[in-house]
């Protein structure tokens, strides 16, 4: 009886020392998964960053591009009409409030 005792007393420390071991070994694999999850993270968040940058301005841009056209329009159409030169004025005015809406906003991303 004592000899199947400490039998059983022995393979329970053998099951504990392997349960142990196949612990120690998943917590370092989940360390090393959320390591990486981490890293692809801040990759992610870097890369949307720089997508916003330039999505905004790309939207600066094309306004720019719009007004600019029909600056050159109005421009080209002001032998025509007087009146035109409100439209040369309002674009100057538009460029100017781009201008200063881009200083304030496209720092901050």
């Amino acid at each position: 009886m004592v000899y199947s005792e400490r039998r059983l007393g022995l393979a329970q420390q053998r099951l504990a020392s392997l349960l142990l071991e196949l612990t120690t070994e998943s917590i370092d694999r989940l360390d090393s998964s959320v390591k990486t999850l981490d890293s692809s993270v801040g990759s992610l968040s870097s890369l949307t960053r720089k997508l916003v940058r330039s999505s905004k301005l790309l939207e600066y841009l094309t306004a720019i591009v719009v007004l600019a056209a029909l600056g050159t329009a109005s421009v080209s159409l002001l032998p025509s009409n007087p009146y035109y030169l409100l439209a040369i004025i309002a674009v100057f005015v538009a460029l100017f409030i781009i201008w200063r809406r881009a200083r304030k906003e496209l720092p901050k991303i």
